[in-house]
Order: C-alpha cells, then sequence, then structure tokens
C-alpha cells in the first residue's frame, strides 16, 4: 500500500469518526447521512479503484439494501428506497436526538460491513494481464529506468512467442501487432516492505478488436492471447520445480516452439545474484488470477528443457556484437579465428543483467553462456554475461 493512499484512508476514517460521534455538527440528519456515504465511496474507490470504477453506485446500492435487512426491515413499507434521515423523520419528528442517535447507529454499522469487504484488489483479478516484480527482503526498488525496462519486457517476449513455426523472422501482420499491443492500465503500484520484500505491481490492459471477425475462424487477438497463455503454461511448469521435462513436452509438442517459448521464458527470470527474488506474471485474459511466480531457479528447469535431448556445452568467446534484437532476446556474436571468421545467434537468458545491450552494437564483447547444439537448427548459446571489453588488456583477460 502506498503511503499516499494510506494516509487518505486515515484522513477519511478520521472524518468518519468525528461525524459518527457528533453528527450535529455536521448538519442536518440527511447532510449527514450523505456526507457519509460520499466519504464511504471514497473510501472503496481508494480501496478498489477498478472495481468501484465499473459499479459507480455499488456503495449507495449497498446502503440501501443494509437498510432493508437491517434497520427498515419490518414495519416501514416504501421507506427502504428512501435514505434513512427521511424515514427518520417520518418516524420521529418530535425527537431530533433519536433522528441523530439511530442514524450514527445505523452508519456505524454499515461502515464496519463496507470496510471489512474491501480487501484491496487482486491485481491479476482485476487486470487482463499484470506483471509484479518482488524484491529480496532488504533490497531497495530499483530505478526508473530498470522498472519501465522491465515494463517493456512483457511486450517484447509476447511480439517474440506469437510469432509462428516456433518464432520465424519478418514483421508480423498488421493485425497481430494490434493484438499485442498492451498498454499501461493505471499507475504503477508500490507495496512497500513488510515482512517481504517490496514490490511493484504493473498492470496492461489488453486491446479489443474494434470490429468484430467477418469470417468464420479465430480472430488475431484470440490467437495471441491463446499463444501466450500457452507460453505462461511453460513459465508455470518452469516455476513449479516437481512435473518431469515429459509433462511439459506433452503440453508444448512441437519442439522449435517449445524451444522459442523456454528462450523467452528465460528473459523473465531474476538473476540469482540480482536484488529481484521473483516476477510474478498472470491476468484474467490468461485465466490466470493466481500468477505464476518466477525465481532464479527456474533458470535451471528451462535449461534442463533443452538438454534434454542434446548435451550442451560451456561457451566462452570474443567478438563482435553484430546483431541486437530487443524484441526477440537475442544478438549474433562474429568471431575470428585466424582468418577464419564465424558467428553464433546468442540468446539472453536472465534479461536483467543485460542492460545497456543496444550500446554494444558494433563493439567488442565477450560472452559466457551454454552453447547447444540446435537440432533441427543452427547452433546456439544461451548467454550468462555480455561485457564490453574497451582495450586489449580487457581482451586478453576475457580470452585466459
Amino acid at each position: 500500500m502506498t503511503p499516499l493512499r494510506q494516509q487518505i484512508e486515515a484522513r477519511i476514517d478520521a472524518v468518519l469518526d468525528g461525524m459518527l460521534l457528533a453528527p450535529q455538527m455536521y448538519g442536518p440528519p440527511d447532510g449527514v447521512e450523505l456526507q457519509a456515504l460520499l466519504l464511504l465511496e471514497l473510501r472503496a474507490f481508494i480501496a478498489r479503484p477498478e472495481a468501484e470504477t465499473r459499479h459507480p453506485r455499488r456503495v449507495f446500492e449497498a446502503w440501501l439494501r443494509h437498510l432493508r435487512e437491517g434497520h427498515l426491515r419490518e414495519g416501514h413499507p416504501g421507506a427502504s428506497n428512501t435514505l434513512l434521515a427521511a424515514a427518520l423523520l417520518r418516524l420521529h419528528s418530535a425527537d431530533v436526538e433519536r433522528q441523530y442517535g439511530e442514524l450514527a447507529t445505523a452508519l456505524a454499522d454499515f461502515r464496519r460491513e463496507l470496510i471489512g469487504e474491501l480487501t484491496p484488489d487482486n491485481p491479476f483479478a482485476t487486470y487482463d494481464l499484470a506483471l509484479a516484480v518482488r524484491m529480496k527482503k532488504g533490497k531497495a526498488l530499483p530505478p526508473a529506468a530498470k522498472v519501465g525496462a522491465l515494463y517493456g519486457l512483457v511486450g517484447q517476449v509476447m511480439r517474440s512467442v506469437v510469432r509462428p513455426n516456433g518464432g520465424g523472422r519478418g514483421k508480423l501482420s498488421r493485425d497481430h501487432e494490434d493484438a499485442i499491443a498492451v498498454r499501461p492500465a493505471g499507475g504503477f503500484e508500490i507495496v512497500p516492505e513488510n515482512g517481504v520484500g517490496a514490490q511493484i505491481v504493473m498492470p496492461f490492459a489488453w486491446p479489443t478488436g474494434a470490429q468484430g471477425q467477418l469470417i468464420a475462424g479465430e480472430s488475431a487477438e484470440d490467437t495471441v492471447r491463446r499463444t501466450f497463455a500457452r507460453f505462461v503454461d511453460v513459465a508455470a511448469w518452469a516455476s513449479d520445480g516437481v512435473e518431469p521435462v515429459e509433462s511439459l513436452i506433452q503440453v508444448v509438442s512441437e519442439e522449435a516452439t517449445r524451444t522459442r517459448m523456454v528462450l523467452d521464458a528465460m528473459r523473465l527470470v531474476p538473476s540469482i545474484t540480482g536484488d529481484i527474488e521473483a516476477m510474478e506474471l498472470g491476468g484474467r485474459a490468461i485465466q490466470r488470477e493466481l500468477p505464476v511466480k518466477l525465481r532464479a531457479q527456474a533458470q535451471g528447469r528451462l535449461l534442463g528443457v533443452l538438454q534434454h535431448q542434446q548435451t550442451p556445452i560451456a561457451f566462452s568467446a570474443t567478438g563482435t556484437l553484430r546483431m541486437v534484437d530487443l524484441d526477440e532476446g537475442r544478438v549474433r556474436l562474429r568471431m575470428v579465428d585466424g582468418d577464419k571468421k564465424s558467428s553464433i545467434e546468442v540468446w539472453l537468458g536472465s534479461g536483467s543483467a543485460f542492460d545497456g545491450l543496444s550500446a554494444m552494437l558494433g563493439r567488442d564483447v565477450a560472452i559466457e553462456g551454454t552453447r547447444f547444439a540446435g537440432e533441427r537448427r543452427a547452433p546456439f548459446v544461451v548467454a550468462t554475461r555480455v561485457n564490453l571489453i574497451d582495450s586489449a588488456e580487457d581482451a586478453e583477460d576475457a580470452e585466459n
């Protein structure tokens, strides 16, 4: 909960306390009732902005329902659709003090009932898509530039996984580009450290096609959501830590697609040496109200999928960075060995370790990672480290 939200809620509660303690000081009974309802509506909105925006009369309707089931349940026909103050005026027109007393009692009961139900929204049940970054206990929140990079990473991964045939090259169709254009769905929510590490919640809204399908078949939006949900299934398998590789193969049987989704999932896994404890991904559009939680240990699980049918070897080489594709999470390293030149595709695992990669394009770098033979595709490397080489001395150290 943000400090500002805490301050607003505390202020509303303090005003309500004073109002119910001495209602006569806040005007006539109907004025007190309307002021209290307005404050309770604001209290509900602060706690659950998305839900209350979708149902703007919810608090008022809950108040009428509370009256029907309680104070006005018996003996007052027709009074259940009016303000309580109006009913009390008819019942106790000569006793103003009793009107204020019964109004304050009813409002206090309703307040306890309402606030007791105001648990904060689950962002994964509220938004189409949400990413939560949970920090390790005692670690500071990342700088704004890093938060922005993590926010953009979701769109990059989505663009990558929806490419056909396990990641074909070239541009996506306009319909598919529109369908993956997830956008912010409100501000970031920062939850301070409280027994567990602090976290940042990033909500997304998924675009909805303006026109219906003119022909039978799956729309671009349907294809993107289905494919991304399948990718999240791969991430869920990696976070589980129990199910064998064979169970994942049953879910994603096509080897090229499975390999691509595994490589993309690695980009969301936090580095074991970094400050992030877990990345949580979910949302109602992919039917994940309970999010998938990716921790550093998932990296080994994902590498195990790639190792299932081949034996990888350690990789360490220097060369020139010839291509950087952040949307696909890969680079191409051009190596020189005597008179021979060769290049290899390098995929970026633990995306948080590769900030500033675009600035290295065309420069000499040292890359460490794991090399895979690449059955049915060219050999590739999953990188764990990419370092810029600034001098001949650095190059000599990288090769030793």
